[in-house]
């Protein structure tokens, strides 16, 4: 068995003290794991400072077990379709993010599974890097033979049913979520997990598990659908050939 915590929206910036003391309660809650894996917003504001990423990237250096990141809007600003535009996604602000943590995605391999993490301000930029990053998940969900895929993003899927109208500063764009939500039937991708609305929630849709991990840095005021629970903490994830099993810890 291999145990995986996933942490999201930690917020971290060297000054930024509240923070720091709510990942270091969610690493403590969350005890020994083999992998470690942080779904985005892993700054205040690494769009803008590259100082965030690193103060980032320093605390995570500092966990024991090898750690892999995917960026959030925080981190590299928003995809095209997002109606906050303040901070849009540039090959500018993603090159600082991968300068720091080295890339901005994963593809993970362990026994009867690949753990896929994926940039979602790529979706609708029109880049070669989107192109390249749906071949790669296209490429995974064809040849997988047995084995199960779980895709880490920053934005969930959708907030309150598969087939809203679009809600992009929410979730990932519509076009993106249709495109998801089509190579996860027949059960070809089983769990998508995300951060980015600072609640925790677990529920499935056609057979796959659709995880929001809540955030180490605080909770959303109210729930964005029925059963989302406000807390900060982590998800702990036991993958095993065929099956896994996915929880919260409180921080």
């Amino acid at each position: 068995m291999v145990k995986l915590v996933q942490f999201s929206d930690t917020h971290l910036r060297t000054t930024q003290w509240r923070h720091q003391r709510g990942f270091s309660r969610a690493v403590r809650r969350a005890g020994p794991v083999d992998l470690v894996v942080v779904t985005g917003d892993l700054s205040v504001d690494g769009a803008d400072k590259i100082a965030d990423l690193k103060a980032a990237k320093a605390r995570f250096d500092r966990l024991p077990a090898p750690v892999h990141v995917i960026p959030g809007n925080h981190d590299i600003g928003e995809e095209p379709a997002s109606p906050r535009q303040i901070q849009p996604v540039t090959k500018e602000r993603r090159a600082h993010f991968i300068s720091v943590f080295g890339d901005d995605s994963f593809d993970l391999a362990l026994p009867g599974w690949r753990l896929m993490g994926l940039n979602v301000h790529l979706f609708g930029t029109g880049w070669e890097e989107e192109a390249r990053q749906w071949n790669r998940l296209e490429s995974a969900v064809h040849t997988r033979g047995t084995d199960r895929i779980a895709v880490f993003l920053h934005k969930p899927v959708y907030v309150e049913a598969p087939d809203e109208p679009e809600n992009v500063y929410w979730a990932i764009p519509a076009s993106a979520r249709d495109r998801l939500l089509g190579l996860a039937e027949g059960g070809n991708i089983a769990a998508f997990s995300s951060g980015h609305l600072h609640q925790g929630l677990i529920r499935q849709h056609a057979g796959t598990h659709h995880v929001w991990v809540p955030a180490t840095a605080n909770a959303a005021r109210e729930p964005r659908t029925h059963g989302a629970l406000l807390m900060t903490g982590a998800a702990i994830w036991d993958f095993e050939p065929g099956r896994f099993r996915v929880r919260f810890v409180t921080s």
